[in-house]
């Protein structure tokens, strides 16, 4: 009688501090807690009942076990609401996501691998037939590269195309010889132009450039030696050759320039620019928050709401950055204090992914005691 009087008194004892343990470090439902708030920017600023920061105005958010979640729209992160004087003091501003034509750049030093001087040229008809049109007019006169020199109507068909003659590269014009409605054989002489020299560079790309990077691309060469001067010119030959020791390709450019710019061996800095992606969806470069999970962006939803997204981003170019999907034309963006906005969001989404966490049982380490007590009691007593 004794030993079960004290198995019952152990269990309720035990009972009760289980109970007092399982409240102290796994709150039930049943356990009363009160609701605080505190500033995301500023951790001491907690308050009793709901509020705006006096430090920075911003939202206080709720924590504890009973936080209410708040309207996350698609339910991945919450939105954050701010008035138009914290707004106005944060320095927010937004603008619309908008279509444009970007392209790959590189910037890479280079040196003069050589440099070709300039000299006279004679620019021929080439076929037989008619001069159509002469762009030639004068001495004097300067064409750049590509620009038509003339136009020849092959003989014998007055019915075909005629045929343009563009110039070789960039020249002065010296000497015309012939004239529109001139009869013309393949050896005709047409202008006669004295070039520019020519820069040959080369520089060295990483695997990643060398992928997209192809000859005839544009490019533009900067020295040095003469500062704020630009020279235009074109990728002649991609991957030369591979530099297995730093793991680079190289590349030779071609620049038209006069002489005495440039020796062989000077160094200096091109930029290199690959094929267009026209009319694809962009937004600026700031408004992009990158870290090791991804990309994403701040969308204002309008009326001081604010909600990051995830975004997938494509090439950058200009200060401005591809947007493969996540957001759509017109949808408006914030380009400054986006990482206040998306800071606050991450820790309401936190305060509420802690107060959603279920609760232990509280009473199966109670139970288990107590059937082992009794279990004990009914063992027969030694006689």
């Amino acid at each position: 009688m004794r030993r079960t009087t004290i198995a019952i008194l152990s269990v309720l004892i035990l009972g009760a501090a289980g109970g007092l343990i399982v409240g102290r470090y796994w709150p039930a439902s049943t356990v009363p807690a009160q609701t605080r708030y505190v500033c995301p920017m500023h951790p001491a600023v907690v308050k009793d009942e709901p509020g705006t920061c006096p430090i920075c105005g911003m939202a206080l958010v709720s924590i504890g076990h009973e936080v209410a979640p708040s309207a996350a729209g698609d339910g991945a992160t919450p939105i954050v609401s701010i008035s138009p004087v914290v707004m106005n003091n944060l320095g927010v501003r937004i603008v619309a996501a908008t279509r444009a034509t970007l392209r790959r750049e590189a910037i890479l030093s280079a040196y003069v691998q050589n440099y070709a001087p300039g000299g006279t040229l004679t620019i021929h008809a080439g076929v037989s037939g008619r001069i159509v049109a002469l762009r030639a007019e004068k001495p004097g006169q300067r064409l750049m590269s590509g620009e038509l020199v003339a136009e020849v109507v092959p003989a014998g068909d007055a019915q075909a195309a005629a045929i343009r003659i563009p110039m070789p590269q960039d020249g002065v014009i010296v000497e015309v010889h012939a004239k529109a409605g001139d009869n013309a054989l393949p050896e005709t002489a047409l202008v006669t132009i004295q070039t520019v020299g020519q820069a040959f560079v080369e520089a060295d790309v990483f695997q990643n450039q060398a992928l997209w990077i192809k000859a005839s691309d544009p490019a533009e060469l900067r020295l040095r030696h003469w500062p704020g001067r630009v020279w235009r010119g074109r990728v002649e030959h991609e991957g030369m050759r591979a530099n297995f020791q730093n793991r680079t390709y190289t590349v030779r450019l071609v620049f038209p320039m006069t002489d005495g710019m440039v020796m062989n061996d000077m160094y200096g800095e091109v930029r290199l620019f690959g094929e267009p992606h026209r009319n694809v969806l962009t937004v600026p470069h700031e408004a992009l928050i990158r870290d090791e999970h991804g990309a994403r962006v701040v969308l204002a939803l309008g009326e001081g709401r604010f909600k990051p997204m995830v975004v997938k981003s494509g090439i950058e170019s200009g200060g401005r950055v591809e947007i493969l999907s996540g957001l759509k034309e017109g949808d408006s963006v914030v380009v400054s204090a986006q990482f206040l906005l998306d800071s606050e969001s991450s820790l309401r989404a936190e305060f509420q992914r802690m107060s959603a966490d279920p609760a232990p049982p509280a009473v199966q380490p109670v139970m288990g005691v107590a059937e082992s007590s009794h279990q004990h009691d009914e063992k027969p007593a030694p006689r």
